[in-house]
């Protein structure tokens, strides 16, 4: 049985042992038939492929996961032959099925505020801040930051007067900003990403579309465990 090296416990072995020693319990669930293809590979596909593709996303397989918590948040994949090999009570999960799917979203240029505030701008970013949080979604799903086993948190999101500030719990904090207008707010872009201290995206281009975005963000090389799956 194949040794691994367990990142964050510090410890070196196999599935089994690593389960008897750090592991809370352990349960069948479900993922997606395939796994998500980047991006550049599936625009490279025919009209054809990208249909076969896109139903076999949508049909779920076995797959066997162990828990390392009471919670049953914090979870590893594992292969059938190291779940029956795992020491570990088993607990049902319910498994309510979601699917993280790709669109290519456009961030609009500006919002209005409601007219009966006060001072507009500040109903204008809220309703800015709603559009960015869907933005930032399908851009980092897609340049592979987020991982789709578990359903994705909302991140925190701080508004400074026309400037909008996104951070995610896996390190990733993102700068929205847009100019005062006369009724709300205008000029709304994307400026910034950082993960974990790193820019992968420096907004100098007036870009608004997730893919113009994303051909010149730095994509996640591990992206492969970027996976959608049903469940988690």
């Amino acid at each position: 049985m194949n040794k691994y090296n367990w990142k964050g416990y510090d410890f070196i072995g196999t599935v089994p042992e690593f389960a008897e020693k750090f592991g809370y319990c352990k349960t069948p669930t479900f993922v997606n038939a395939v796994k998500r293809v980047p991006r550049h590979k599936y625009n490279c596909m025919d009209e054809m492929e990208q249909r076969a593709y896109e139903e076999k996303r949508k049909r779920a397989k076995r797959a066997y996961c162990i828990y390392m918590n009471e919670e049953m948040t914090d979870s590893y994949i594992v292969t059938k032959e190291e779940y029956l090999a795992t020491n570990l009570p088993i607990k049902e999960k319910l498994h309510e099925p979601f699917l993280l799917s790709y669109r290519n979203r456009v961030l609009p240029y500006n919002f209005i505020g409601n007219s009966h505030d006060e001072i507009s701008i500040r109903s204008a970013m809220v309703k800015y801040s709603a559009e960015a949080v869907k933005f930032a979604e399908q851009l980092l799903l897609a340049a592979g930051y987020f991982n789709g086993s578990n359903s994705v948190k909302k991140p925190l999101v701080k508004i400074n007067y026309t400037s909008l500030y996104l951070t995610y719990a896996n390190g990733i904090s993102i700068t929205f900003d847009s100019e005062r207008s006369r009724d709300g707010v205008d000029n709304c872009r994307l400026s910034i990403i950082d993960f974990n201290g790193e820019r992968i995206y420096n907004g100098w281009r007036r870009l608004n579309s997730v893919d113009e975005i994303l051909y010149y963000t730095t994509i996640n090389k591990d992206s492969k465990d970027a996976s959608c799956y049903l469940g988690g």
